[in-house]
C-alpha cells in the first residue's frame, strides 16, 4: 500500500505507511543513501500516518542522528498527514525540513 521513490537527497512515500514499513524505509536509507550525511523524507504524497507510525519514525530519526545521520522530513502540510496525527505530531517530528 506504500512506495518509495527515490532521488539523490530525498525519499517520497505515497500511499498508506504502516509501523511495519519504517523497517524497509530504514533499509532503503541504509542502502540508497550510506554515504549521505542528511536525508529528507518527503510526506507530502502519503495519504495516511498513525501515531503510532509517527512514533516509530522519530525512533528511526533519533538512531540515524546517533549515527551522525541528519532525517528531516517535509510534506507535513498534507491534509491526509495533518489530518490523522494533528499539530501534536507535528511538533513530534522535530526535524522538519
Amino acid at each position: 500500500m506504500y512506495s518509495f521513490i527515490t532521488t539523490s537527497e530525498t525519499i517520497q512515500i505515497r500511499g498508506i505507511l504502516k509501523v511495519q514499513s519504517v523497517g524497509e524505509l530504514a533499509a532503503t536509507i541504509n542502502e540508497d543513501f550510506r554515504s549521505q550525511k542528511k536525508i529528507v523524507i518527503d510526506l507530502s504524497q502519503l495519504h495516511e500516518l498513525t501515531l503510532r507510525t509517527v512514533m516509530k519514525l522519530i525512533t528511526l530519526q533519533n538512531h540515524y542522528r546517533n549515527s551522525g545521520k541528519l532525517v528531516l522530513f517535509k510534506g507535513l502540510n498534507n491534509k491526509s498527514v495533518s489530518g490523522t496525527f494533528g499539530l501534536a505530531g507535528k511538533r513530534y517530528l522535530l526535524g522538519v525540513a
